[in-house]
């Protein structure tokens, strides 16, 4: 009985012989024993499981797997992409899939693709401007908050669909290219930092990432 460690009692053990050594090692090191060691006793029944099913159990796979490609995948694009192109591709897949915010939904399946399509603009966010990704984050989070007036969401709710709108403008400027989308998309986005600044909006991420993108038409 005298091993380096309790799991070395167990190796290459089968059957009676696995059970008679691994009922004297739990009884010395089980917890409520004079010499219980509970850590010791925790690797020893890891080990003893192990022994039993021929090996260490295998990980349970990630129902969700990311990978941060597959949303640009959708959009058709291929071949080599620099980050901001591949930011940009995903945001295109976010509003294609209706603008999902982080609210939950009641199919499992639109869920998943909810968070998968939040996670991979993220990712890809990070990688171009992590403070373009922090304010992503508060425009797509799920507040209830506290009741606000009518008015109020009703302004909120327009200068989110502006924002929205913008987007979409930039995203065809940068396909196309042609002078009078990048005025619309400019004309919108400032139209949704006037609504939050008109009626003060507690949305400040909003302007930011208005600001953002008409600075990236400007650029």
């Amino acid at each position: 009985m005298l091993y380096p460690d309790p799991e070395e009692a167990l190796r290459d053990l089968r059957g009676a012989a696995l059970e008679s050594a691994y009922r004297a090692w739990a009884k010395r090191l089980h917890p409520d024993g004079p010499d219980g060691n509970h850590e010791a006793f925790l690797r020893l029944r890891k080990a003893y499981e192990e022994a039993k099913t021929g090996g260490p159990r295998p990980s349970a796979p990630d129902p969700e797997a990311f990978d941060p490609w597959e949303a640009v995948r959708e959009t058709g694009r291929r071949g080599p992409l620099s980050p901001e192109d591949c930011l940009f591709a995903v945001l295109e897949r976010w509003r294609q899939a209706g603008s999902p915010t982080a609210k939950p939904v009641a199919s499992p399946s639109t869920g998943a693709r909810n968070r998968r399509i939040l996670r991979s603009v993220l990712h890809w966010a990070r990688a171009v401007d992590p403070a373009f990704a922090r304010d992503f984050a508060l425009l797509v989070r799920f507040d209830a908050g506290p009741l606000r007036t009518t008015a109020t969401s009703r302004a909120e709710r327009e200068a989110r669909r502006k924002l929205e709108a913008g987007l979409d403008d930039l995203l065809r400027w940068r396909e196309e290219g042609r002078k009078v989308t990048a005025e619309l998309a400019r004309e919108r986005l400032e139209a949704a930092v006037e609504l939050v600044e008109l009626h003060g909006l507690p949305r400040p991420e909003i302007t930011r990432i208005a600001e953002w993108m008409i600075g990236k038409v400007n650029g």
